[in-house]
C-alpha cells in the first residue's frame, strides 16, 4: 500500500464518518485511529507522515468544519494534531515490529541450518576425515 492508496481510503472514511457519525470529537478520533491503522499497514515513514498529514486536512476541513474552511481552533486541533501524530508512530512502531517478526520466522529455519553445521551437525566434514579422507581430497559419497 503506498500514499495513494491511503489518500483513497482516508476520503472513503472521512465521507463514511461525516455521513454516520454526528459528533465531531467522535469524528476525529475514529479519523485518528484510521491513520494508525494505514501507518501499521504502510510501515513506510513518508507514507504514514503523508497519511496523518491529508486526515488533518480532511479532519479540520470537512469533519470539524463543513465547508472545507481550514481554521485552527486549539481546544479541538491541539489533540487531534497530537492523536494524529500519536496513533502514526504507534503505527509505524507496530508495523515496524510485524516487519521484523516475519523476518525473523522467514529466517528461522537458515539459522538453525547455520547453528547446525556450525556445531558440526550435519557430520559430512567429521566423517570425511574419519574415514581417512583428507583436507585435500573430497568425499563425493552420497550420503543419507
Amino acid at each position: 500500500m503506498n500514499l495513494f492508496a491511503a489518500a483513497l481510503l482516508l476520503v472513503a472514511f472521512t465521507c463514511l464518518d461525516a455521513w454516520l457519525i454526528p459528533s465531531p470529537g467522535l469524528r476525529l478520533a475514529l479519523l485518528a485511529a484510521a491513520v494508525t491503522v494505514i501507518a501499521e499497514r504502510v510501515a513506510d515513514p513518508r507514507a504514514a507522515l503523508g497519511c496523518a498529514t491529508l486526515a488533518f486536512a480532511f479532519g479540520n476541513g470537512f469533519l470539524q468544519h463543513h465547508t472545507g474552511t481550514l481554521a485552527w481552533s486549539t481546544p479541538i486541533d491541539y489533540p487531534f494534531t497530537l492523536a494524529l501524530a500519536g496513533g502514526a508512530a504507534l503505527g509505524l512502531s507496530l508495523g515496524q515490529a510485524r516487519l521484523a517478526w516475519r523476518r525473523h520466522r522467514r529466517l528461522r529455519p537458515f539459522r538453525a541450518l547455520l547453528s547446525e553445521t556450525a556445531a558440526g551437525g550435519d557430520g559430512h566434514a567429521s566423517r570425511s576425515h574419519q574415514d581417512g579422507a583428507g583436507p585435500d581430497r573430497q568425499d563425493l559419497s552420497v550420503r543419507p
